[in-house]
């Protein structure tokens, strides 16, 4: 492709370029200091041709042009997501409001167009032989930000340094509608260096000696962060990694002083990496083409498991050997080699990582394997989408594993202590699932175990029949031909029935321990319900509230929880359903078989199975790809459910909930 002849074709000036800005637009400006210069001195330029036109930006870094006007604010508003000061006095002009949001879910917003842009405009570094230009030191959303504007411009600034990264840093000439070549203003600068205060120190003497060798490191904007980093350059400290939002100069006092490695690290080991960054001409000169630097932002729910837990490794906390793979294949791979050995084994992943696993799941259930998996639950891709739903989990709900669901965080937690005991019990690999993003990412008291009881309740592996055991040879994944494959296969389905009752008996021992019981299911508010809704994972949560509000009114209805999926509690979801004259169940996921979502095929055929004709029951599917459940969604299926009842005329069974059709 003729790169530089399609650079000339879309090669235009800054006045030219903003006329494609009508009133009443979306602009968005990017972030911190990719905010455009000399395209928005040519926007303030059009200010009385244009009316409410909403400008959006975060961390700013100087006045905009627009914002500059005595009247300003009856032809622009400012919206942030991020307030700096600059932000807070265009706020307080009485033409600016802040955005409040969660930054981790701040792609997620421009990528299911809960924020609109008619028109981005952004500063980037001249455009290398590729075609590509960066975003230098602020990739942050701006990849979905841009994909999501109906027009893009860049404009041209020769003093951004080029930053690397692996996805989201760079855009292409092909992608962009206008290039603007700038008054290639210096990069603004974030003040940092001067003498720290007193109370920056006070902290800093605080903070410093309680970080351990072989840290990762996330600093904050400021003095105090600023400080911090200085007084580690100076310490003993070493190997220490960084991971953080916002990379500041005092990382740069850290990595000419040695202290940065990132050997320790297992995700982006060696690298730095940041998703945004301001700072002073020092910092900026050296993130230019540093291969130690790479802007990211990190999307797979699941990342942190395995991040904490090398953490864990590293510091001593746990007798672990952490093996580093290319691919979720290579993980499970790993997993089922180490489990036939003779020794514990987990692993943690989601999405499109399980369905790379999909091939070694089978493997390590038909052989016996009793790995421990921590999914964090994600829509898979198409289109691309990174939020929560149970498409993956269900995608391999036939692979032979056992597959417990986490409402909440606590839940989460308990059902890891419980999982090992329930898989080595039956010799079943077991999946431990949690909403990505909605648990994985929320922050939530809970009540941990002490060690020493963990220990204890967990057990040490013993199993029976290993590679390493020299006194009985064997082999393991032999290949099956049709004289014994499926004897094996029914020996698998026995071990998944058996596990009904072993779930049961270590859900009682552990609320022995801690008061928390579990079972296959969980019941609330069904004693005397008359419409119920059968759901799995967080959305549970909601479903209570709901249920709480209608059974204020006087409304009797109730919620069954599936905590086991594999093996499914047929029996229990049938009894707790005999009475009801009408149910819904919720799925967070669908089969595209023209019918019904998983769960409801599994409740329906267990009722039919049962002989129980009575309850009339439906359908919905719910939640996809992050859609937000919503008290009030909730309520809506219950008024479908009390019209049933009353009725006794069913009606479609496979509904959408929350879908705009």
């Amino acid at each position: 492709m003729d790169y530089a002849g399609l650079y000339q074709k879309k090669l235009t000036s800054a006045a030219e370029a903003v006329k494609v800005v009508k009133s009443g637009d979306w602009v968005d400006y990017g972030w911190c200091t990719n905010h455009p210069y000399t395209l928005d001195k040519a926007l303030a330029a059009r200010q009385n041709e244009l009316k409410d036109v909403k400008v959006r930006g975060g961390v700013t870094m100087w006045m905009p042009e627009i914002c500059k006007a005595e009247d300003a604010g009856e032809h622009f508003t400012w919206h942030s997501w991020h307030c700096s000061g600059i932000d807070r006095k265009i706020i307080a002009k009485g033409m600016g409001y802040f955005s409040p949001m969660r930054y981790s879910e701040l792609p997620r917003f421009y990528r299911d167009g809960n924020a609109k842009v008619d028109v981005a405009m952004i500063q980037v570094t001249p455009m290398d032989k590729h075609g590509n230009f960066s975003y230098a030191l602020a990739c942050s959303h701006l990849a979905d930000m841009l994909d999501n504007a109906k027009t893009v411009i860049v404009e041209v600034n020769e003093n951004l340094p080029w930053v690397y990264g692996l996805t989201g840093c760079e855009i292409n000439i092909k992608d962009v509608d206008m290039v603007v070549e700038g008054e290639n203003p210096p990069v603004a600068q974030l003040g940092a260096g001067g003498a720290p205060t007193e109370v920056d120190t006070a902290v800093a003497n605080l903070v410093v000696p309680q970080i351990p060798n072989g840290a990762c490191l996330q600093l904050g904007i400021g003095g105090m962060p600023n400080t911090i980093g200085s007084m580690i350059a100076q310490s003993d400290l070493k190997d220490l990694s960084v991971h953080t939002e916002m990379y500041v100069d005092g990382f740069v006092d850290m990595a000419l002083a040695g202290k940065i490695t990132g050997k320790h690290k297992q995700l982006d080991k060696g690298r730095q990496v940041f998703a945004f960054a301001a700072g002073t001409q020092k910092l900026y000169d050296y993130m230019d083409r540093n291969p130690d630097v790479m802007g990211a932002y990190p999307i797979t729910p699941s990342t942190e498991i395995p991040q904490y837990f090398s953490a864990y490794v590293d510091n001593g906390e746990v007798d672990t050997e952490f093996i580093a793979v290319e691919s979720e294949h290579s993980a499970m791979s790993t997993c089922i080699g180490a489990e036939a050995a003779g020794c514990r084994a987990i692993s943690a992943t989601s999405s499109c990582g399980l369905c790379y696993m999909t091939e070694m799941l089978y493997v390590a259930a038909s052989d016996r394997l009793p790995i421990t998996l921590a999914v964090s639950c994600r829509a898979l891709s198409g289109p691309i989408n990174i939020n929560n739903d149970h498409s993956d989990a269900m995608g391999v709900r036939d692979s032979g594993w056992l597959m417990l669901f986490s409402e909440t965080n606590q839940e989460a937690y308990d059902n890891y202590l419980q999982a090992m005991r329930i898989g080595e019990a039956v010799g079943l690999p077991i999946m431990v699932c949690q909403d990505g993003f909605i648990t994985s990412h929320a922050i939530e008291n809970i009540e941990l175990v002490e060690d020493e009881k963990v220990k204890a309740f967990v057990g040490e592996y013993k199993p029976k029949h290993y590679l390493l055991n020299k006194d009985e040879p064997m082999a393991v994944g032999a290949y099956a031909t049709p004289v014994y494959y499926m004897e094996a296969k029914r020996q698998q389905a026995q071990a998944m029935m058996d596990a009904k009752e072993v779930i049961r008996k270590v859900g009682a021992e552990f609320g022995e321990m801690t008061g928390r019981t579990y079972g296959l299911i969980e019941k609330y508010l069904m004693d005397d319900a008359e419409e119920a809704i059968v759901i799995i994972g967080s959305s549970a949560g909601t479903a209570k509230e709901a249920i709480n509000q209608l059974r204020a009114q006087g409304k009797k209805v109730g919620l069954i929880k599936v905590r086991a999926f594999r093996p499914f509690p047929a029996e229990d979801i049938c009894e707790a359903l005999k009475n009801v004259k009408a149910f819904a169940v919720m799925d967070k996921d669908d089969s595209f078989n023209a019918h019904c979502g998983p769960m409801f095929a599994e409740v329906t055929a267990s009722l039919y199975a049962a002989g129980i004709s009575g309850p009339k029951g439906i359908n919905y599917i719910y939640g996809l790809g992050g859609r937000d459940v919503r008290v009030e969604s909730i309520q809506h299926v219950f008024a479908e459910l009390e019209q049933i009842a009353a009725t006794g005329v069913t009606g479609e069974t496979y509904r959408y909930l929350d879908v705009r059709e």
